[in-house]
Formats: structure tokens, sequence, C-alpha cells
């Protein structure tokens, strides 16, 4: 702690030299029930204890907002739809992010990553605490999408020799390849 030096029956000089604390805003130095410095270190209260005393201080949770971006994946032509709402937290006090209100046709959505890039870092509606530490600071989280995978089946019936039945497909990818085809007698495939 610090010490600091007041006359008996006197009005305190302001305080300079006031303390921080990570992801919280000084709210002065209260002595008993009362704040005897206030948040800039000011006071108007004479100082009327005969002896020394400890004043500690009083500390208020910053708020900070996360902004959702929809986070387009450059392989697809597909719009994002919809929208998530802002939202609002108290630092060190647990909250719930907003429910993802995006659609990608094609994609499902993952969580949230702190990069337009990144991994996802937070799950839908994942409870936080300390995301910013400055007062009404802001973040932003980005939207991870995967491309859908679908099965196809092959519908060979009056095939001869039967192929490949099923094949896996990537939504917006035209990676798939039929490793064998079926055939029929008299016929090209």
């Amino acid at each position: 702690g610090t010490t600091v030096t007041v006359t008996y029956n006197e009005v305190p000089e302001k305080r300079t030299q006031l303390p921080s604390k990570t992801g919280y805003a000084f709210a002065g130095y209260k002595y008993g029930e009362e704040v005897f410095f206030d948040a800039n270190g000011e006071t108007t209260k004479t100082w009327t204890e005969p002896n020394g005393a400890t004043m500690f201080a009083e500390w208020t949770n910053n708020t900070y907002y996360v902004n959702y971006a929809a986070n387009k994946p450059e392989t697809t032509t597909n719009e994002v739809t919809g929208t998530t709402a802002r939202s609002e937290h108290t630092y060190d006090v647990s909250s719930t992010l907003t429910k993802n209100g995006y659609e990608l046709v094609g994609y499902t959505f993952n969580g949230w990553a702190t990069t337009e890039d990144g991994e996802v870092a937070y799950i839908d509606q994942a409870s936080v605490t300390t995301l910013v530490s400055a007062a009404n600071g802001e973040t932003t989280l980005y939207a991870v999408w995967t491309a859908n995978k679908y099965t196809l089946t092959l519908e060979q019936d009056e095939a001869t020799t039967k192929g490949q039945a099923t094949v896996e497909v990537t939504y917006d990818s035209s990676a798939a390849t039929i490793s064998s085809l079926p055939s029929k007698v008299g016929y090209a495939f």
C-alpha cells in the first residue's frame, strides 16, 4: 500500500498517484462505509480521525463490447445472410456471447475465431469473462465455416458390372473422383 500523510481537521490534498488494475476503473478510496477520495483522487471531506487509518481502493469493472463478423469464405459465391447483434460484457463477470444469427448455404457454422483466418476459439454462445480489459473497449470475433460434405449414391441398376456405389463430395469443391465406373455389355458408359 501507499502511505499518505494528512493533517487533522483539514481537507487533504488531491491524490495525484492513483492505483490501476487491469480490467477495472479506480472508483476511489473508501474509509469505513464511504468513499473519502473520489475516482480523481479528490475529496471535500475534512479529516477528523485523531489516529491513522487504512483506506481501501474501490474498483468498478470495465464494460466492453464484442462485434461479430460474418467472415464469408473465399471459396464460395454464396452470400452470408442474417445478423448477429453486438454484445455488451462486464470485465471479470461471466456472460454469454450472442447466439450466431448468420447462415451460409452449403456451410456449417463451427464457432468464433479471434482473427479472420483463425481457428475456433469460442463455440456458439460461449461463456466469456475477460475478452477486453479497456473500458468501453471492443473486439471482433469472426465466424468459422466448414463446407458441408454430402454422400452421393450412384444408381447402377442395369449395369453388368457395378462400379463405385457412393462418392463423397464437398460443397463448392470439384475435387470428387469416381474410382471405378460401371459397365454394361453392348453399351458405352
